[in-house]
């Protein structure tokens, strides 16, 4: 997905009467608005705008505005709403727990008022937090601060972009463990964005062999990814405690 699809669709939306900020961000009220055009248009309601919904939204720009149809369809991740989770987490690159504590606390807090990313490891509060801004709709584990916590939730999926990737930690049968996006991988390692690596927001390098079982999921309301692997260079130290 990418801002100038986002804000595509966004003008599309506010020249058919759904008033909202053209910023190409989509936030909690670009989804609303989306449901708006959906449900009023007879479209299946659930705020992605895929296929359907664009086709819809191109039919209804050419009698309300003039728009160039600008969304590069062979771009698999710029297109529609696939993985819109992954601009707003990698719009956190670099977000330390020490040196910019108050804004993790903040944001952590629109799922748990109570967390603290010192005291505790925080990547799996910063998922749930991520997924529940960009899918408003989706069901969260019960207690997503415990990473194995989200081995069964949504569905299994293959290794693909913005997948989330449920790792153990100090031995494969111990509840201790770690989750992140998957961005790519190499011969030995998935490419992992996600918190509390090195205490921070970023990318890292995680040993295949550490992936769970069954822990490679999609979120159950979200569109279907393409289900191919991205490949990267092996370059990088390689992550082997994310506590």
């Amino acid at each position: 997905m990418s801002k100038r699809f986002v804000r595509q669709y966004q003008e599309i939306l506010v020249a058919d009467g759904f008033p909202l900020t053209v910023d190409g961000i989509r936030g909690r009220e670009t989804i609303r608005q989306v449901k708006g055009f959906q449900a009023k248009h007879g479209l299946h309601v659930d705020g992605l705008v895929g296929p359907n919904t664009w086709a819809k939204m191109q039919k209804v720009s050419d009698t309300t505005t003039t728009l160039v149809n600008s969304v590069a369809m062979g771009n698999r991740h710029g297109a529609f709403d696939v993985a819109p989770w992954m601009d707003f987490a990698k719009s956190m690159d670099g977000w330390h727990e020490r040196r910019d504590y108050g804004k993790v606390k903040r944001f952590l807090s629109t799922v748990s008022s109570w967390f603290d990313p010192i005291k505790h490891p925080w990547c799996g509060m910063w998922m749930a937090a991520v997924i529940a801004h960009c899918l408003p709709d989706e069901k969260l584990p019960k207690n997503p601060a415990g990473s194995i916590n989200w081995r069964d939730w949504g569905d299994e999926c293959k290794p693909q972009y913005g997948a989330i990737l449920v790792f153990w930690r100090g031995k494969p049968t111990g509840w201790k463990g770690h989750i992140g996006f998957y961005v790519g991988e190499d011969a030995t390692c998935y490419h992992v964005w996600g918190a509390n690596q090195r205490n921070a927001v970023n990318v890292t390098r995680i040993k295949k062999t550490r992936l769970r079982k069954g822990g490679c999921r999609w979120p159950s309301t979200a569109m279907e990814g393409d289900g191919r692997a991205v490949y990267r260079a092996g370059r990088g130290a390689i992550s082997t405690n994310e506590a």
